[in-house]
């Protein structure tokens, strides 16, 4: 059943990276006199996507690609249409909106716009809640399960509880590649060492998954940490962006509690509870943000998806930091060969975005 759910997911994104890339003709170059950025209802400081777009608009500026840029932050997700249609008001070369809750304010405003150009971080546009692809909206992906492929490894390794828990902020394509890609780490290591380490908060047929319903809600998300360490997990991996800080307030006397963090190094972001920090799965963003800003005067760089890999640089796993001395050197070891393995095509993630291209 896991392996049929990834195959559908695989074969609406092949067909969607197809549409993208070889069916429409992108948009003219123009100049990049402005570039703009519009943060969601997270805020610029959220430790996570915002925060990441931000830094990837400073490097454009720094680097003097663009005479202007300027940062617009949505209050609430009512703001979101609203506050994009003022950034291509007020001019904007290009204008890049951060996460999926942002994709039918982009789908909308980029339709109503096709002079303008836009970017998406981490998700694609939609209109009326369908995926659409748009010739002046360029996405910039990150291809998460090849990272989360090594969490799962990792995690499954470290658990001393014989369960890894897991959930997602809201369900689509992204989070189900990401959730998918860390069932493929622990079911490695359990082929690898004959155990039987179990995923609690995912199942890929879609009857045990536990979900925030947001990207924000850090009350939800931490009742969805205390149910799975009801259950035992000794190792949690949230995959709900800023409503992840919620499984940080329930570590509580959970001493032995492993947390692996997605998009952000969370050690960093969290020194106090860095004792707690596995690793974290990083995605590039400001990279991203940069290549495709800077990218989008140039026709032959600005037509079909960015996608970060562990290849280009675009996804990265961080260091062990402070959990380093708990890790054994002969899993250390694993997962550094694993890594090798995945940048060399050597092993393939069945739930890779980039899986068949």
């Amino acid at each position: 059943m896991r392996k049929a759910l990834v195959l559908t997911v695989i074969a609406a994104l092949s067909f969607s990276f197809a549409a993208c890339s070889g069916g429409q003709k992108a948009a003219e170059p123009a100049s990049l006199d402005k570039a703009c950025l519009v943060t969601n209802q997270a805020g610029p400081k959220d430790g996570g996507l915002n925060e990441a777009s931000v830094a990837g608009l400073e490097s454009v500026r720094t680097a003097k690609k663009a005479p202007k840029t300027q940062v617009y932050e949505a209050k609430s997700s009512s703001d979101y249409q609203q506050v994009l249609q003022k950034a291509v008001a007020d001019k904007c070369s290009i204008v890049v909106a951060v996460g999926a809750q942002m994709s039918e304010a982009v789908g909308k405003v980029a339709k109503a716009h096709q002079d303008s150009r836009f970017a998406l971080v981490d998700a694609r546009p939609t209109l009326n809640g369908k995926t659409v692809e748009l010739d002046n909206v360029r996405p910039i992906l990150f291809d998460t399960a090849q990272g989360m492929f090594l969490a799962g490894y990792l995690a499954a390794g470290t658990t001393t509880t014989g369960l890894v828990g897991t959930y997602v902020g809201q369900v689509n394509e992204f989070t189900q590649a990401a959730a998918s890609g860390l069932a493929e780490g622990i079911d490695r290591y359990n082929d690898a060492k004959g155990t039987s380490v179990s995923l609690q908060g995912w199942e890929p047929d879609g009857k045990s998954v536990l979900a925030v319903g947001d990207f924000v809600n850090k009350e939800k998300a931490g009742q969805l940490t205390q149910s799975l360490l009801d259950k035992k997990a000794g190792v949690i991996v949230p995959i709900a962006g800023a409503a992840s800080e919620g499984t940080l307030a329930k570590i509580g006397n959970n001493r032995d509690l492993g947390i692996i963090w997605v998009s952000a190094d969370g050690a960093r972001k969290h020194p106090e509870q860095k004792d707690h920090f596995v690793t974290s799965v990083l995605k590039r963003v400001d990279r991203g943000v940069q290549a495709v800003v800077e990218g989008s005067t140039a026709s032959s760089d600005s037509a079909g998806a960015w996608v970060g890999t562990l290849e280009n640089g675009g996804l990265a796993l961080a260091g062990y930091g402070a959990y380093d001395s708990k890790l054994t050197p002969q899993l250390k070891e694993e997962v550094r060969e694993l890594l090798t393995q995945v940048k060399k095509g050597q092993i393939r993630v069945q739930s890779s975005i980039l899986q068949g291209e």
